[in-house]
């Protein structure tokens, strides 16, 4: 069962593959912003929030890389116990429970920034593009 964890986290959690998932979504995102919102105050202040938020999943990226490092290193140890494992994946989920937390704050934040108009037009090209 721990092997079969062992690839979960290596295939869900790629860093290449979310990376560039991460950096393509970003990219859409503020060309959404600079598309659908007209006054530059409030598009700047969303398009530096959009880039905290990429920042900040980025370091989530980071340190979920190196919970899997260190999980591949526990796997290999025979006498690892089932604490060392437990303990691994509460780490995982605090680490995905804090850039969450983050990434909410920030978007409530950018939505606050942005009038129904804009906050609708951004979602609708998103979607479009979702489409394709």
């Amino acid at each position: 069962m721990i092997f079969g964890l062992c690839g979960v986290f290596a295939a869900c959690s790629s860093p290449k593959t979310l990376r560039e998932s991460s950096n393509d979504y970003h990219m859409k995102v503020a060309a959404a912003i600079r598309k659908n919102v007209d006054d530059a105050e409030r598009s700047n202040a969303m398009q530096e929030i959009q880039s905290k938020i990429h920042e900040r999943t980025m370091r989530m990226y980071d340190d979920l890389t190196d919970v899997q490092d260190e999980f591949v290193a526990l796997n290999r140890d025979y006498d690892a116990t089932q604490a060392q494992f437990r303990t691994l994946v509460n780490r995982m989920a605090a680490v995905r429970s804090s850039a969450a937390q983050e990434m909410i704050r920030l978007a409530m934040k950018s939505r606050s920034a942005a009038t129904v108009e804009d906050w609708a037009a951004i979602g609708k090209d998103i979607a479009k593009d979702a489409e394709k």
